[in-house]
């Protein structure tokens, strides 16, 4: 998620930017979300949602393939609404 696409989610506009931002840093700060690359400047952040510190995953073809970090032996596959 980066700030360009939350506030296409919710249909604010661009001059209200300064609104997504701050939708950002109270879910940070809730930790609801995370930075994607810790290092990563504001300008182009992006985040993931807490749950990805529990999966690694890949997005194939309309499906995310995620497989618990504890064990590599199960995998699941889910389905990813557009």
């Amino acid at each position: 998620m980066t700030n360009t696409s939350l506030r296409k989610r919710f249909g604010i506009e661009e001059r209200n930017a300064a609104k997504a931002s701050r939708i950002i840093a109270e879910t940070l700060d809730a930790h609801l979300i995370k930075p994607h690359n810790p290092e990563q400047g504001k300008k182009y952040a992006s985040y993931l949602p807490f749950w990805a510190r529990t999966f690694a995953g890949i997005l194939f073809d309309g499906y995310l393939i995620v497989q618990p970090v504890k064990s590599k032996i199960e995998k699941k596959v889910l389905p990813v609404s557009h």
